[in-house]
């Protein structure tokens, strides 16, 4: 019988407590009851000093940034904190493409796929949602629910994942950021699309 209660949602920095216990629980070092909120934070801001040293973008990245930003307005909607996503954008050298244009879900209330994240994205960047395109590596979370917003989704599949799962038709799977500045700008010239 399901209950009738849903889980609590958690926080972004209660989800990183929660994964510190269970990782830590997974390899002997404690128990997942074993750590208080206070020691599981403390835990996870040292795991992220050294990813964040050792944070580099994708090499399609910035070169793909660069062609798209004299034509196209850039934004980011990340299920992210919004200090988290500008401290590892700034890290990365991604910052400046995006400026502001930055949605997270907990500044927004809600995380992606809901359709009300997307449409604060296309908001801040001023256009209506047909006129932007949405690309994560994510395909129910970023793609389809882009999509279901009605923007237009394209899933950035690295691992060609596609192979193994059935993708809608209205969904455009691309393998590397290189193939978006001949993709939108081939679309642009029939309608005006944003990233």
């Amino acid at each position: 019988m399901r209950s009738s209660n849903p889980a609590p949602i958690l926080t972004f920095a209660a989800q990183q407590r929660e994964r510190a216990r269970e990782l830590l629980a997974h390899i002997g070092a404690s128990t997942k009851a074993g750590l208080s909120d206070q020691e599981a934070s403390a835990w996870f801001a040292g795991y992220q000093a050294h990813r964040h040293a050792s944070q580099a973008p994708f090499p399609d990245a910035e070169p793909t940034l660069k062609k798209l930003a004299p034509d196209f307005r850039l934004g980011v909607v990340s299920n992210s904190s919004a200090d988290h996503q500008r401290h590892k954008l700034d890290t990365i050298g991604l910052l400046s493409y995006f400026g502001d244009r930055l949605i997270c879900s907990d500044q927004h209330g809600a995380p992606k796929p809901a359709a009300s994240i997307f449409l604060a994205g296309c908001t801040t960047l001023g256009l209506q949602p047909h006129e932007v395109a949405y690309i994560g590596d994510k395909y129910d979370t970023d793609a389809i629910g882009a999509h279901q917003a009605g923007l237009h989704g394209f899933w950035l599949d690295r691992a060609n994942d596609n192979a193994t799962t059935t993708v809608n038709a209205d969904i455009r799977v691309i393998h590397s950021l290189n193939e978006l500045q001949d993709i939108l700008t081939a679309r642009n010239s029939e309608l005006r699309l944003e990233c």
